[in-house]
């Protein structure tokens, strides 16, 4: 039974809040779990292709944290890289690429069912007079057409796909009565689908020793 749109929200949330405070074996044990789990739903190369595009940014953290710290090197080969440095970039890197493998993973819910979990999810702001339906909605199909928009990182007039994405939510934003499918109304979770970000809990956060 495949996990309820607002559990999968809840493990994401989970793992953003988790994940900072994961030592490096569990970090590497999510990013394999992450990795077959995209594999298993036939993900498994835009799963890969969404990694090879942070090579820059973990390559800039393995050189700041080369700098930030004098001691010993991890290999004498490499004096400028001290071990701890090389561990605490390590950790840095897996928490970055553990995030965006989980948010690919939840945004290949449909866009109307991840507006209606967010619904459901957010409704005691209804009590504040929010229409949590109608912010959802539209929150998600600006990460939806987000999506569509970096599939190519530039268009045909050069601009890059950051403005493209900036253009469409300000239209978004702009329009006062934007034509909106409804949202699917989705049943509660089943209680035992709860168990899930749990786990993650479980598994990210330190325990004691």
């Amino acid at each position: 039974m495949p996990l309820h749109p607002a559990i999968r929200i809840a493990v994401l949330v989970a793992l953003a809040v988790t994940l900072p405070r994961a030592d490096l074996p569990r970090l590497l044990s999510l990013l394999a779990l992450l990795l077959l789990v995209h594999v298993q739903a036939a993900a498994g190369a835009a799963a890969l292709r969404g990694l090879w595009r942070l090579r820059w940014l973990l390559l800039g953290l393995l050189f700041l944290y080369a700098w930030m710290d004098p001691g010993p090197p991890l290999w004498d080969a490499l004096p400028g890289l001290p071990a701890s440095a090389a561990t605490l970039a390590a950790q840095r890197g897996l928490v970055l690429c553990d995030l965006l493998l989980a948010a690919q993973w939840l945004l290949r819910t449909p866009a109307p069912e991840l507006a209606a979990a967010l619904a459901w999810l957010c409704r005691p702001l209804n009590a504040a007079g929010v229409d949590v339906e109608r912010a959802s909605l539209r929150l998600v199909l600006a990460l939806d057409r987000a999506q569509v928009l970096a599939a190519g990182w530039r268009s045909a007039d050069g601009r890059s796909w950051l403005d493209r994405v900036a253009d469409t939510i300000r239209r978004i934003e702009r329009d006062p009565a934007p034509t909106l499918p409804p949202a699917p109304r989705l049943p509660s979770p089943p209680a035992w689908q709860w168990l899930a970000p749990v786990a993650v809990l479980l598994l990210c956060l330190p325990w004691p020793s």
